[in-house]
């Protein structure tokens, strides 16, 4: 819900480009696309500045392997690396069903419609969208006051507070209790 203050975007090579978003804080990606870049542009109107990634034609479907990270475009280009440089978009996708089935799939429901299992199973998802992990693959993070640290254990983003403790923390602790722990 912030407006965005700041941003960098940069061509490195043929094919991949970096950069950087703060809106509360700065977010860092670093991107790697299988087309080749042919220019970067910046269109300004009298409120706004945006970025154009101009990308040469062909025949294959464009697709970019993005990797983010909150400390630096260092730690984007390593999470990229490990998390799906490598991969298909297949791949990503069967990764990222499997992962949400198992977490979904521990817990089972009999009875009901339908409609109120599809209502169950859909909040279930929703809760466990946050908190959502933010340390990077080699464990880094910033802090509250913006420092770069590393804890030897996943930092995970404050999950809503609104009542939480009675019954999100609960089932989170139930069914995710290494992300509840960390």
């Amino acid at each position: 819900n912030e407006r965005v203050r700041g941003w960098e975007i940069n061509q490195e090579g043929e094919n991949v480009f970096k950069g950087f978003q703060q809106a509360g804080e700065k977010m860092y990606f670093y991107a790697v696309a299988n087309h080749t870049i042919k220019s970067i542009e910046s269109q300004k109107s009298e409120k706004n500045e945006i970025s154009i990634v101009n990308f040469a034609d062909s025949e294959k479907p464009l697709e970019l392997r993005i990797g983010f990270s909150f400390v630096n475009i260092a730690n984007a280009k390593e999470n990229l690396e490990k998390e799906m440089l490598n991969k298909s978009f297949q791949q990503v996708r069967d990764e990222a069903t499997n992962t949400w089935e198992a977490l979904l799939s521990k817990i089972t429901v009999t009875g009901g419609t339908e409609r109120q299992k599809g209502l169950l199973y859909s909040t279930l998802y929703r809760s466990f969208l946050w908190p959502a992990l933010r340390s990077d693959c080699n464990g880094d993070f910033t802090d509250q006051k913006g420092n770069v640290v590393n804890k030897e254990f996943n930092y995970y983003t404050e999950p809503s507070l609104w009542d939480d403790y009675r019954n999100k923390l609960v089932l989170l602790g139930m069914l995710s209790p290494n992300v509840t722990e960390d």
